[in-house]
């Protein structure tokens, strides 16, 4: 295949405020200063916006908001997390997540999207879109009372995203594919926050995070 010039644009503004840790099992190791736990959790946002526009060879992409476009309604993040403590004041820990995106809304025009011309007043849906992310995390504990602990975090973040836009398509259009790959285009991106961990026992906690990251407008060759 050719190599083809692709042009993604897509900003995300995501909060997550809490998310709720299950089946948090812990074992200790000889010293007693250094454990280890594995986590299953799942979070929602409270507060999302962003858009997606991709050009494919000459047909420039139409400018697509998450929310008043596609009608974004639902971003759930199910995910685990395997995590090492070092003295209860360092944490190191790897988690992947899934994100579940619903949404549906009618076009009001003819839309262009990867080169794939939407037939006007068709009802776009983006519930097939994949997207996975890995990340490494580094968290300090800058103070801690009783089941309190807040930490700040830093991390490398790796993102894998699929994003359908599923309508019908014009009996014209140059090319009939309704997705597109943001996997080549993707670059690890650091993270900063702070997080909130309350101990309710050994086996479960609550855990409010607040994180940010920058995903720049990329331009890149592909095959």
């Amino acid at each position: 295949m050719n190599p083809k010039q692709l042009l993604l644009r897509i900003s995300v503004f995501l909060l997550s405020v809490i998310s709720c840790y299950l089946g948090n099992a812990q074992s200790d190791i000889k010293s007693k200063k250094l454990n280890y736990s594995a986590a299953i959790f799942s979070c929602n946002s409270l507060l999302n916006n962003g858009h997606v526009q991709v050009r494919e060879r000459s047909y420039s992409g139409s400018y697509l908001n998450l929310n008043n476009d596609l009608g974004l309604k639902t971003w759930m993040r199910p995910g685990f997390s395997i995590r090492l403590d070092i003295k209860k004041k360092n944490q190191f820990s790897f988690p992947y997540r899934e994100r579940i995106l619903k949404g549906a809304k009618h076009f009001k025009t003819q839309t262009w999207y990867n080169g794939t011309l939407l037939v006007a007043d068709s009802k776009a849906d983006i519930t097939n879109s994949i997207f996975r992310s890995f990340e490494w995390v580094w968290m300090a504990r800058v103070y801690s009372k009783g089941n309190h602990n807040l930490f700040i975090r830093t991390g490398v973040l790796y993102e894998r995203l699929k994003f359908y836009v599923d309508a019908e398509i014009d009996e014209n259009s140059p090319i009939k594919e309704t997705f597109e790959k943001f996997w080549k285009q993707q670059q690890p991106l650091p993270t900063f926050g702070v997080a909130d961990i309350y101990h309710i026992n050994d086996q479960l906690a609550l855990k409010g995070e607040i994180s940010f990251t920058y995903l720049p407008k990329v331009k890149t060759w592909m095959n």
